[in-house]
């Protein structure tokens, strides 16, 4: 296992409080770009792929912005180490299952990150806590300059970046971020604003991002599209839209809290005591506790724990982090047992 050494140091999105952060957990930016002359990672043979990864790779290294970053090439990782780096949002569940030639590269405490040759030869990322889009986007950005002076992007004066897939044409840019809706999904109005999304160009998907589900009340909301608005729109975009959320979701539990206190209190001293007694605990479970004293933290209720220790707890209690951590595979009942006292361990 060969990133036992992550679990020593946290990253920056979980160990940092940013604005908002009782409601937005992360703020992403991630950029899309692909080499000219060569074929989307899709259609290219395996030592096409090998010659792309190896010429990024080459030229990534001499990039001063990235001088403290560790490179892990895909095909070296165990499929725990694959399932770790899912959980901790620095490669996709599309890269982990790929049999592309592909690699990642992770920055200084993971604030930025690089897939090769996953979708497309570039996937750029920045990851920063709350509610923090446009200094996530700067430091993307610079990076993303950088390569360019090293590396020749595809790119069309009609269309801008080309990219794998047609949605993100343009400036290949997707923002996104990382809320935590418990009242808006307890009143049952959480189909309504996932409509509301699509109408204005977003899209909300689950907690590890495309293709998976919402966990413990948790939505990821980014743009839909990226051709016909620059980057700093596209941004600027989400950031008035997820301000917009946050205050319907602050609205909806204050008169939530008002009409139900009793219940509402209730089930998150309930959901405090089950996470410090438990001995099994299963991840679904853990995630709908947590969600309860998130949302209690940010009525203002007493709870002898912060938002940022249940960052923590939620991260770390992952199935793939609990094998890195004791050095094996576990089965299912092993897991909630070790889950349980890794919990115990922060209460």
């Amino acid at each position: 296992m060969k990133l036992i050494s992550f679990l020593k140091k946290e990253a920056n999105w979980i160990r940092e409080k940013g604005e908002d952060s009782d409601i937005i957990v992360s703020s992403r930016i991630r950029i899309a770009r692909n080499l000219k002359n060569y074929p989307f990672p899709a259609k290219a043979k395996k030592d096409i792929q090998k010659k792309i990864r190896d010429e990024i790779i080459s030229k990534i290294k001499k990039i001063s912005y990235l001088k403290k970053s560790e490179i892990f090439l895909i095909e070296e990782l165990t499929p725990t180490d694959k399932r770790f780096l899912v959980e901790r949002h620095l490669i996709s569940y599309d890269l982990a299952k790929s049999r592309n030639i592909g690699a990642v590269v992770i920055g200084d405490e993971e604030i930025l990150s690089i897939m090769i040759n996953e979708e497309d030869h570039l996937r750029l990322q920045g990851l920063n806590p709350g509610l923090n889009l446009f200094d996530t986007y700067n430091i993307v950005s610079v990076l993303d300059d950088e390569l360019s002076k090293v590396l020749s992007y595809a790119y069309s004066e009609e269309f801008g970046y080309l990219t794998s897939c047609p949605t993100n044409v343009g400036t290949g840019l997707r923002a996104s971020v990382l809320l935590h809706l418990p009242a808006i999904v307890k009143t049952n109005q959480i189909n309504l604003l996932l409509e509301s999304l699509t109408r204005v160009g977003m899209v909300a998907r689950g907690f590890y991002g495309e293709g998976t589900k919402s966990l413990g009340d948790f939505f990821q909301v980014s743009n839909q599209i990226t051709l016909g608005l620059s980057e700093r729109e596209i941004v600027d975009k989400l950031e008035r839209v997820v301000k917009e959320i946050i205050k319907k979701e602050r609205e909806v539990r204050e008169s939530f809290y008002k009409k139900e206190k009793l219940e509402v209190e209730d089930k998150i001293y309930r959901s405090y005591g089950i996470l410090k007694y438990a001995v099994r605990l299963s991840y679904q479970e853990l995630m709908d506790k947590i969600s309860s004293l998130r949302m209690g933290i940010g009525l203002g209720i007493k709870l002898p724990i912060t938002v940022e220790s249940l960052n923590r707890i939620m991260l770390l209690s992952q199935p793939a982090h609990l094998e890195e951590r004791l050095g094996r595979v576990l089965n299912y009942t092993e897991q909630e047992i070790e889950r349980a006292k890794l919990v115990k361990s922060f209460l």
